[in-house]
């Protein structure tokens, strides 16, 4: 039986070469992510960073306070101290949204897993989508009522939802229609190369 939808194993001559620059890649990236991780340390920001969460509090409670003061040299210095932290802002919000991204790779990995999982499980479970797993060439609406044994209106019904959700693909010639599995690389068109 053929690799779950979504699954790919490398096999090829370009495949072996994608996975080495992946492997290549992704150890320079963890470098590079390592030894930014060991700079921040090694700067103080897991120290500091609780004297930073109270020092912006109590500026807060101190901008709330002196609103009423009207005082320009305490008003001059708040607008300093915010236009400070935005620029702090600027610089740091790339690198925190690059941060929050990579921290996904996981969760993404999880997520492939379970959807080809459950793709697996629809595939082992779905008569029509195992007669069509068996037909390279694809099958036609009778083919598929004789191997499944579905009534015209179940398998219509069945084959309507399963298109719907991308497993399958009609191909038509002429007046001629063949179903073919999505898994298989076919498209409408044909089958990709």
């Amino acid at each position: 039986m053929a690799a779950a939808k979504g699954k790919h194993k490398p096999d090829g001559p370009g495949d072996q070469e994608i996975l080495q620059n992946l492997r290549y890649s992704s150890a320079n990236a963890l470098q590079a992510l390592e030894h930014f991780k060991a700079s921040l340390v090694a700067a103080g920001f897991v120290r500091s960073a609780d004297a930073y969460v109270t020092m912006a509090d109590t500026l807060v409670g101190q901008r709330l306070w002196s609103v009423e003061s009207a005082d320009s040299e305490v008003e001059t210095r708040f607008c300093e101290l915010a236009d400070c932290a935005a620029e702090i802002d600027r610089i740091l919000a790339p690198f925190v949204e690059a941060m929050q991204k990579i921290a996904m790779l996981q969760g993404l990995a999880q997520s492939a897993r379970e959807t080809a999982a459950r793709d697996l499980a629809a595939w082992s479970d779905d008569p029509v989508l195992l007669a069509l797993d068996e037909a390279a060439q694809g099958l036609t609406t009778t083919a598929l009522r004789a191997r499944t044994g579905l009534s015209t209106r179940a398998l219509r019904d069945r084959l309507e939802a399963l298109e719907a959700d991308g497993l399958i693909v009609v191909r038509r010639s002429g007046r001629r229609s063949r179903w073919v599995a999505a898994r298989r690389g076919a498209t409408a068109e044909g089958p990709q190369s």
